[in-house]
């Protein structure tokens, strides 16, 4: 066939999509991608338009009816995130997870939904604002696991018992290396360390938070326990505490590093922030723990905190 007879031969079958072949492809998607954005900006304010924008609780929005749309079943509601310029709609969620994660973060959003823990805090800042020094003397709360008068002493056999312990109940605690240091040189001795800031929140604290929380009872564990940590020790507990089915609230310093006020949070601690230095903040965890009933932890001074600890040292024997 000529050059020619098979170019009329193509021109005769094309189909209408090839008689538009002067629109370059560039063009084709540019058009269909207009089409497309046009389409979900429609269908977004479509939605808007069904909503109510002011929930009355949580994060969750549940979606009017409108003409020619179908109402969502009823135990499932609509998740919408809000920003100044641009509304997402992710995929539905249901209620109760939603109200799952409500909790674990601790965001009491409607004044009606606080808790006993969250209405303490509330009366004991008030105090504060009227004059009342928690840091007097006078009101300060003794920590009942910590008495200079009636010391308790952590000897093998506390240890031991946490360091088995741990190992029966299968606690997520990492077997560290403990490595030969170049310092051996330098200094003419053996010089090893002990690398347990490879823990999951990045320090030895893990070890006594996880002894502490399996050694508290069951009505202790929902009761809830109160510590004041700047990080560490609050991480700790707060990971361990989510694990071991105990409620964790973690005072610290106005000025605590977000990071770790962050990781507390997301780790499923209610996060406190009280005061200008850690002695406020850890006088506040005491009464508030006094007054709530909860168990006030030391994070370097409770027996149980200072026996977990000390299984580092079986571990490396």
């Amino acid at each position: 066939m000529s050059e020619k007879s098979f170019e009329e031969s193509s021109q005769s079958s094309a189909t209408p999509l090839n008689r538009r072949s002067k629109i370059s492809y560039s063009s084709n998607n540019k058009r269909v991608a207009d089409a497309m954005n046009s389409s979900r900006h429609l269908e977004a304010k479509r939605r808007l338009s069904t909503i109510n924008p002011y929930p009355s609780h949580g994060n969750t929005i549940s979606p009017q009816p409108s003409h020619g749309s179908t109402t969502p079943d009823s135990s499932r509601e609509l998740e919408v995130h809000f920003s100044k310029e641009t509304v997402m709609t992710t995929s539905l969620t249901s209620h109760s997870s939603q109200e799952a994660r409500h909790k674990t973060f601790s965001v009491l959003q409607n004044p009606n939904d606080k808790d006993d823990i969250q209405r303490h805090v509330d009366e004991i800042e008030e105090q504060v604002k009227n004059g009342f020094d928690l840091l007097a003397p006078e009101n300060i709360t003794d920590d009942p696991a910590c008495d200079p008068e009636n010391p308790v002493y952590v000897d093998q056999v506390a240890i031991w018992d946490a360091y088995s312990l741990m190992k029966r109940v299968g606690a997520d605690i990492q077997r560290t290396p403990c490595t030969r240091s170049r310092l051996s040189e330098e200094f003419g001795c053996e010089i090893y360390f002990k690398k347990d800031f490879m823990q999951v929140t990045g320090s030895f604290k893990e070890r006594g938070a996880r002894y502490f929380c399996e050694k508290l009872a069951l009505d202790k564990k929902k009761l809830g326990v109160v510590t004041a940590s700047a990080g560490n020790h609050a991480q700790a507990l707060a990971r361990h505490g989510k694990i071991t089915g105990t409620a964790v609230t973690v005072v610290m310093p106005e000025q605590a590093p977000l990071v770790k006020v962050d990781s507390c949070r997301k780790l499923g601690a209610r996060v406190v922030l009280h005061g200008n230095s850690f002695a406020a903040a850890k006088a506040l965890a005491q009464m508030l723990a006094k007054n709530s009933g909860a168990v006030y932890v030391n994070g370097y001074d409770h027996p149980h905190i200072l026996a977990g600890q000390g299984s580092i040292g079986m571990q490396n024997l």
